[in-house]
Protein backbone atom coordinates (compact mmCIF):
# COMPACT_ATOMS: atom_id res chain seq x y z
CA UNK A 1 0.00 0.00 0.00
CA UNK A 2 1.37 3.30 -1.18
CA UNK A 3 1.78 5.87 1.59
CA UNK A 4 -0.75 8.26 -0.30
CA UNK A 5 -3.88 6.00 0.41
CA UNK A 6 -2.44 5.06 3.97
CA UNK A 7 -2.15 8.92 4.66
CA UNK A 8 -5.75 8.90 3.76
CA UNK A 9 -6.56 6.04 6.29
CA UNK A 10 -5.05 7.46 8.91
CA UNK A 11 -6.82 11.18 8.89
CA UNK A 12 -10.37 9.26 7.84
CA UNK A 13 -10.05 6.83 10.40
CA UNK A 14 -7.60 7.93 12.92
CA UNK A 15 -7.75 11.60 13.19
CA UNK A 16 -11.72 12.46 12.64
CA UNK A 17 -13.80 8.89 13.45
CA UNK A 18 -11.76 8.11 16.43
CA UNK A 19 -9.88 11.20 17.84
CA UNK A 20 -12.45 13.65 16.48
CA UNK A 21 -9.70 16.00 15.63
CA UNK A 22 -10.29 19.88 14.78
CA UNK A 23 -10.26 20.89 11.51
CA UNK A 24 -6.95 22.20 12.41
CA UNK A 25 -5.00 20.14 13.68
CA UNK A 26 -6.27 17.35 10.78
CA UNK A 27 -4.80 20.00 8.04
CA UNK A 28 -1.55 20.32 10.14
CA UNK A 29 -0.99 16.56 9.93
CA UNK A 30 -2.25 16.38 6.59
CA UNK A 31 0.52 19.22 5.64
CA UNK A 32 3.30 17.50 7.31
CA UNK A 33 2.79 13.93 6.03
CA UNK A 34 2.76 15.35 2.38
CA UNK A 35 6.23 16.72 3.09
CA UNK A 36 7.05 13.38 4.14
CA UNK A 37 5.71 11.29 1.19
CA UNK A 38 7.04 14.09 -0.91
CA UNK A 39 10.67 13.29 0.39
CA UNK A 40 10.29 9.59 -0.26
CA UNK A 41 8.25 9.64 -3.50
CA UNK A 42 5.09 8.29 -2.39
CA UNK A 43 6.50 4.23 -1.86
CA UNK A 44 4.69 1.48 -0.43
CA UNK A 45 4.86 1.53 3.40
CA UNK A 46 6.63 -1.45 3.64
CA UNK A 47 9.75 -0.03 1.66
CA UNK A 48 10.14 3.09 4.25
CA UNK A 49 13.27 2.41 6.07
CA UNK A 50 14.96 3.84 9.17
CA UNK A 51 17.85 5.16 6.66
CA UNK A 52 15.06 6.96 4.66
CA UNK A 53 13.79 8.41 8.17
CA UNK A 54 17.28 9.85 9.18
CA UNK A 55 18.04 11.25 5.91
CA UNK A 56 14.49 13.08 5.81
CA UNK A 57 15.25 14.30 9.82
CA UNK A 58 18.38 15.69 8.31
CA UNK A 59 16.61 17.33 5.77
CA UNK A 60 14.81 19.30 7.80
CA UNK A 61 17.46 20.16 10.15
CA UNK A 62 19.43 21.32 7.21
CA UNK A 63 16.09 23.99 6.37
CA UNK A 64 17.25 25.90 9.98
CA UNK A 65 13.65 24.66 10.93
CA UNK A 66 13.41 25.03 14.88
CA UNK A 67 13.86 21.62 17.07
CA UNK A 68 10.34 21.74 18.01
CA UNK A 69 9.05 21.76 14.76
CA UNK A 70 11.53 18.78 13.48
CA UNK A 71 9.84 17.16 16.53
CA UNK A 72 6.33 17.90 15.37
CA UNK A 73 7.12 16.37 11.79
CA UNK A 74 8.91 13.35 12.87
CA UNK A 75 5.88 12.67 15.21
CA UNK A 76 3.53 12.62 12.40
CA UNK A 77 5.63 9.79 10.75
CA UNK A 78 5.44 8.04 14.04
CA UNK A 79 2.19 7.77 14.29
CA UNK A 80 1.55 7.04 10.40
CA UNK A 81 3.85 4.03 11.12
CA UNK A 82 1.87 3.09 14.19
CA UNK A 83 -1.37 3.42 12.29
CA UNK A 84 -0.02 0.34 10.11
CA UNK A 85 1.12 -1.16 12.71
CA UNK A 86 -2.29 -1.49 14.09
CA UNK A 87 -4.42 -2.27 10.40
CA UNK A 88 -1.36 -5.39 10.47
CA UNK A 89 0.31 -3.75 7.47
CA UNK A 90 4.16 -4.86 7.68
CA UNK A 91 6.03 -1.99 8.08
CA UNK A 92 9.02 -0.57 10.32
CA UNK A 93 8.40 0.14 14.20
CA UNK A 94 7.41 3.74 15.03
CA UNK A 95 9.92 3.14 17.85
CA UNK A 96 13.09 3.17 15.92
CA UNK A 97 12.35 6.50 14.87
CA UNK A 98 14.09 8.97 17.76
CA UNK A 99 12.78 12.27 18.15
CA UNK A 100 15.04 15.25 18.92
CA UNK A 101 15.25 17.06 22.61
CA UNK A 102 13.10 20.03 22.86
CA UNK A 103 15.04 21.99 25.22
CA UNK A 104 12.07 23.42 27.57
CA UNK A 105 12.04 27.18 27.54
CA UNK A 106 9.32 28.96 30.05
CA UNK A 107 5.97 30.01 28.47
CA UNK A 108 4.87 33.37 28.10
CA UNK A 109 1.96 34.74 30.21
CA UNK A 110 -0.43 37.66 30.27
CA UNK A 111 -1.06 39.11 33.77
CA UNK A 112 -4.04 40.54 35.24
CA UNK A 113 -2.72 44.36 34.80
CA UNK A 114 -2.00 43.71 31.58
CA UNK A 115 -5.68 41.95 31.02
CA UNK A 116 -7.06 45.71 32.73
CA UNK A 117 -4.90 47.47 30.41
CA UNK A 118 -6.43 45.30 27.31
CA UNK A 119 -9.85 46.32 28.23
CA UNK A 120 -9.38 49.75 29.24
CA UNK A 121 -7.68 50.19 26.04
CA UNK A 122 -10.24 49.49 23.92
CA UNK A 123 -12.90 52.15 22.51
CA UNK A 124 -16.02 52.17 24.25
CA UNK A 125 -18.78 52.15 21.58
CA UNK A 126 -21.16 49.65 22.20
CA UNK A 127 -21.05 48.39 18.87
CA UNK A 128 -21.36 44.43 17.85
CA UNK A 129 -17.67 44.68 16.84
CA UNK A 130 -16.43 46.14 20.49
CA UNK A 131 -18.83 43.63 22.57
CA UNK A 132 -17.92 40.60 20.60
CA UNK A 133 -14.59 41.97 21.18
CA UNK A 134 -14.54 41.97 24.52
CA UNK A 135 -16.81 39.34 25.18
CA UNK A 136 -13.51 36.78 23.37
CA UNK A 137 -11.23 38.59 25.66
CA UNK A 138 -12.91 38.12 28.89
CA UNK A 139 -13.62 34.18 27.85
CA UNK A 140 -10.18 33.47 27.16
CA UNK A 141 -8.90 34.86 29.95
CA UNK A 142 -11.83 33.69 32.51
CA UNK A 143 -12.32 30.56 30.71
CA UNK A 144 -8.60 29.06 29.17
CA UNK A 145 -9.92 27.85 26.27
CA UNK A 146 -7.85 26.86 23.47
CA UNK A 147 -7.96 28.99 20.36
CA UNK A 148 -9.92 26.43 18.23
CA UNK A 149 -12.39 25.71 20.89
CA UNK A 150 -13.04 29.51 21.34
CA UNK A 151 -14.16 29.62 17.91
CA UNK A 152 -16.35 26.72 17.48
CA UNK A 153 -18.21 27.17 20.72
CA UNK A 154 -22.00 26.48 20.04
CA UNK A 155 -24.55 28.95 21.39
CA UNK A 156 -26.08 25.05 22.53
CA UNK A 157 -22.93 24.54 24.31
CA UNK A 158 -23.25 27.09 27.23
CA UNK A 159 -25.59 26.48 29.88
CA UNK A 160 -26.02 29.81 31.94
CA UNK A 161 -23.41 29.29 34.23
CA UNK A 162 -21.19 26.82 32.73
CA UNK A 163 -19.91 25.78 29.20
CA UNK A 164 -19.68 21.56 28.27
CA UNK A 165 -18.16 21.04 25.10
CA UNK A 166 -15.76 18.06 23.52
CA UNK A 167 -12.51 19.88 23.57
CA UNK A 168 -9.15 18.67 22.09
CA UNK A 169 -9.11 14.30 21.06
CA UNK A 170 -13.31 14.86 21.89
CA UNK A 171 -12.64 14.81 25.36
CA UNK A 172 -15.36 16.41 27.19
CA UNK A 173 -15.26 19.47 29.36
CA UNK A 174 -16.88 21.61 32.02
CA UNK A 175 -15.58 25.44 32.25
CA UNK A 176 -17.33 26.87 34.83
CA UNK A 177 -18.17 30.72 33.61
CA UNK A 178 -17.33 33.42 36.64
CA UNK A 179 -19.39 36.40 36.77
CA UNK A 180 -17.50 38.62 34.64
CA UNK A 181 -17.17 36.18 31.82
CA UNK A 182 -20.80 35.93 32.61
CA UNK A 183 -22.13 39.18 32.13
CA UNK A 184 -19.79 39.87 28.83
CA UNK A 185 -21.07 37.13 27.22
CA UNK A 186 -24.72 37.97 28.02
CA UNK A 187 -23.98 41.95 26.82
CA UNK A 188 -22.60 40.10 23.41
CA UNK A 189 -24.92 37.73 23.07
CA UNK A 190 -28.17 40.58 23.70
CA UNK A 191 -26.99 42.39 20.28
CA UNK A 192 -25.50 39.06 18.47
CA UNK A 193 -27.71 38.64 15.32
CA UNK A 194 -29.95 36.10 15.78
CA UNK A 195 -29.15 34.34 12.40
CA UNK A 196 -28.72 30.42 11.71
CA UNK A 197 -25.17 30.50 12.71
CA UNK A 198 -24.57 28.11 15.49
CA UNK A 199 -21.50 29.12 16.64
CA UNK A 200 -20.87 32.10 19.80
CA UNK A 201 -18.44 34.31 17.90
CA UNK A 202 -19.50 34.64 14.36
CA UNK A 203 -17.60 37.24 12.16
CA UNK A 204 -18.69 40.44 10.66
CA UNK A 205 -19.80 38.95 7.22
CA UNK A 206 -23.05 37.48 9.10
CA UNK A 207 -25.51 37.79 6.57
CA UNK A 208 -23.37 35.51 4.48
CA UNK A 209 -23.89 32.76 7.17
CA UNK A 210 -19.95 31.94 7.40
CA UNK A 211 -19.90 30.09 10.48
CA UNK A 212 -17.34 30.74 13.16
CA UNK A 213 -13.95 33.02 13.69
CA UNK A 214 -11.28 31.84 11.41
CA UNK A 215 -7.97 31.50 12.97
CA UNK A 216 -6.27 34.71 11.48
CA UNK A 217 -9.66 36.47 11.96
CA UNK A 218 -8.99 35.76 16.03
CA UNK A 219 -5.27 36.50 15.87
CA UNK A 220 -6.04 39.42 14.09
CA UNK A 221 -8.91 40.46 16.86
CA UNK A 222 -5.86 39.92 19.88
CA UNK A 223 -2.89 41.60 18.01
CA UNK A 224 -5.51 44.83 16.99
CA UNK A 225 -6.56 44.99 21.04
CA UNK A 226 -3.08 44.32 22.47
CA UNK A 227 -1.56 46.65 19.87
CA UNK A 228 -3.79 49.85 21.32
CA UNK A 229 -2.59 48.64 25.27
CA UNK A 230 1.08 48.78 24.00
CA UNK A 231 1.64 45.15 24.35
CA UNK A 232 3.78 43.14 22.49
CA UNK A 233 3.63 39.41 21.07
CA UNK A 234 0.52 38.64 22.41
CA UNK A 235 -1.35 35.63 21.38
CA UNK A 236 -4.67 33.56 22.71
CA UNK A 237 -2.34 30.77 24.10
CA UNK A 238 -0.87 33.30 26.57
CA UNK A 239 -4.72 33.34 28.58
CA UNK A 240 -4.56 29.79 28.96
CA UNK A 241 -0.64 29.59 30.17
CA UNK A 242 -1.92 32.37 32.94
CA UNK A 243 -4.78 30.32 34.12
CA UNK A 244 -1.89 27.39 34.92
CA UNK A 245 0.40 29.09 36.82
CA UNK A 246 -2.22 30.95 38.86
CA UNK A 247 -3.34 27.97 40.31
CA UNK A 248 0.03 26.35 41.00
CA UNK A 249 0.77 29.42 42.49
CA UNK A 250 -2.43 29.04 44.78
CA UNK A 251 -1.46 25.58 45.74
CA UNK A 252 -3.61 23.20 43.04
CA UNK A 253 -2.29 19.55 42.22
CA UNK A 254 -1.11 18.95 38.93
CA UNK A 255 -4.02 16.66 38.81
CA UNK A 256 -7.01 19.32 39.08
CA UNK A 257 -5.33 21.58 36.31
CA UNK A 258 -4.84 18.78 34.09
CA UNK A 259 -8.38 18.06 34.13
CA UNK A 260 -9.06 22.24 34.05
CA UNK A 261 -6.91 22.57 30.91
CA UNK A 262 -8.62 19.15 29.26
CA UNK A 263 -4.88 17.40 28.95
CA UNK A 264 -5.00 13.97 28.73
CA UNK A 265 -1.49 13.29 29.44
CA UNK A 266 0.09 15.23 33.09
CA UNK A 267 3.18 15.39 31.29
CA UNK A 268 1.32 18.05 28.91
CA UNK A 269 0.42 19.87 31.69
CA UNK A 270 3.77 20.41 33.15
CA UNK A 271 5.23 21.65 30.57
CA UNK A 272 2.98 24.75 30.82
CA UNK A 273 4.01 25.31 34.37
CA UNK A 274 7.19 26.93 35.52
CA UNK A 275 8.52 27.66 38.97
CA UNK A 276 8.67 31.33 39.74
CA UNK A 277 10.72 33.79 41.59
CA UNK A 278 7.92 34.07 44.40
CA UNK A 279 7.89 30.59 44.89
CA UNK A 280 11.57 30.16 45.04
CA UNK A 281 11.30 32.69 47.68
CA UNK A 282 8.39 30.89 49.83
CA UNK A 283 10.10 27.64 49.71
CA UNK A 284 12.87 28.87 51.29
CA UNK A 285 11.17 31.23 54.00
CA UNK A 286 9.46 28.18 54.82
CA UNK A 287 12.92 26.52 55.79
CA UNK A 288 14.24 29.18 57.39
CA UNK A 289 15.46 28.40 61.19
Amino acid sequence: MNLTFLKQQYINFSLKAEKNCTEDTIKGYTARLRKFIQFVNDIPIEKVTIEMIEMYKLHLIKKDLATSTVWMYLIVVRELLKFARIKWYTCLSYEAITLPKIKSKPHDSISLEQFKKLIDAMDWDLTFRWLRNRAILFTLYGCWLRSAELMRLKLSDIDWNKVIFSGKWGHQRIVFLVPAVRNALDRYLAVRWKDACEYVFVNRKWKSLRSHLSHSGLSNIIHSCAKNAWIKHLHAHQFRHWFACRLLEQGTNLRTIQKLLGHSSIMTTMRYLSITEQQLQDAQLRLDI
